[in-house]
Parts: C-alpha cells; sequence; structure tokens
C-alpha cells in the first residue's frame, strides 16, 4: 500500500523505496546545517522497495576548506551527527567517510539519479563492481615507470645535446 504523499518511483534498474524522497529531504535538511559536509550521497539496499529493514547507507565528503580544527574533533562531532541523524531519520545508518578515501570515491563514482537530488545530497542507484585488482595497480604503475624513464631519456639526451652544442 502506498502511503498519502508518496509516489513510486522508478528507474531502469527497477523501482525505488516509496519513501526514499523523504529520506533524502531529511538527510539534506541535516546535511544543510552542516558546512563541513559538501556531498552525501545514499546508496545501498535501502534505497529499493521491500528493504525496508536494511542499514541505509550514505557516503559523506568534506569540506576541507571549512575544517577550522582538528580533524579528530570533526570525526566525534560527525559521530554525534550521525546520532542526530538516526534520530531524525527514525533509523540505522552507516556511513562511509573520507578516512575510507577509495570506498568514498567508488561510491560517488556510481550513477546517480538527478531527478532526486536535493541540495548536498544524491542518491546512487549503482556502483561499478569493478574495483582495481593486482593487476590493474600493477598495469598502472608499468605504464607510469614507461612514461617516467621516457621523460628521464628525453631530458638526459636534451642535456647532452645542448652539452655538446656548447662544446663547439
Amino acid at each position: 500500500m502506498q502511503r498519502a504523499g508518496e509516489s513510486r518511483v522508478e528507474v531502469e534498474n527497477g523501482p525505488l523505496a516509496l519513501d526514499l524522497p523523504r529520506l533524502v529531504r531529511q538527510v539534506a535538511i541535516w546535511a544543510s546545517a552542516r558546512p563541513i559536509i559538501s556531498n552525501v550521497a545514499l546508496f545501498g539496499d535501502r534505497i529499493r522497495p521491500g528493504r525496508d529493514t536494511a542499514v541505509l547507507q550514505l557516503a559523506v565528503r568534506y569540506d576541507e576548506t571549512r575544517m577550522t580544527e582538528g580533524f579528530d574533533d570533526w570525526i566525534e562531532q560527525l559521530r554525534t551527527s550521525f546520532s542526530e541523524l538516526e534520530s531524525l531519520l527514525g533509523e540505522k545508518v552507516s556511513v562511509v567517510t573520507p578516512e575510507n578515501a577509495a570506498a568514498c570515491r567508488h561510491v560517488f563514482r556510481g550513477r546517480d539519479l538527478q531527478a532526486l537530488a536535493n541540495g548536498k545530497v544524491r542518491v546512487i542507484l549503482s556502483i561499478d563492481d569493478h574495483t582495481p585488482t593486482q593487476r590493474d595497480a600493477a598495469a598502472h604503475n608499468h605504464s607510469f615507470h614507461q612514461a617516467k624513464q621516457s621523460s628521464l631519456l628525453a631530458a638526459a639526451l636534451d642535456w647532452l645535446s645542448l652539452r655538446s652544442a656548447g662544446a663547439h
């Protein structure tokens, strides 16, 4: 049964939870009161219908220009704020914070639903399951080292040509 004031939201990956617009609005209100937070992404099972018991997953980015105190102080404030967010929403949240930079970047690179974006808050519909493997990392390092060696070789050749030109 659909609640009054809630409309069914569907996307190509299937329907979304009926209360998702409400969650986005409440998280947007919470985030707008915290200048240190630059972006919030809602993602995971909870955004789908029939998953009301799943924990709401969020990824949070900080605005580093607004960090006027030590990072540890902000983490403690944010832990308290997350409790406030849980009280506001009436449900548990799981938060990926910037200390886990790789996971946070991975979430924010996901495909978002612009229609539900509100202020600092986005809904991430899908996250690319491809995570860098050791082979990918080795290939990246190999290409980096090749480029580095090429530029060093080019610099050495330039230096030698300048030196030999000056010796004449």
